[in-house]
C-alpha cells in the first residue's frame, strides 16, 4: 500500500496521497526499531547470563 500510494502520487501528480503512503512507512520503520532494540537486548541478556555461568 505504502509503495502504490507514494508511485501514483508521484506519477500522477496527486500531492495528497503521499501522507497517507507516508503513514504505513513511518510505521514499519518503528517496528523495525522495536525489533532491533529487542534483538539488541536479548543479545546483551544473553551474554550477561552467560558471563554470570562462567562460560
Amino acid at each position: 500500500m505504502t509503495a502504490a500510494a507514494l508511485s501514483v502520487a508521484t506519477a500522477v501528480g496527486v500531492p495528497w496521497l503521499r501522507g497517507p503512503g507516508r503513514v504505513p512507512e513511518w510505521v514499519a520503520v518503528a517496528v523495525w526499531l522495536l525489533a532491533a532494540a529487542d534483538t539488541v537486548a536479548d543479545a546483551v541478556r544473553t551474554a550477561r547470563a552467560e558471563a554470570t555461568q562462567g562460560r
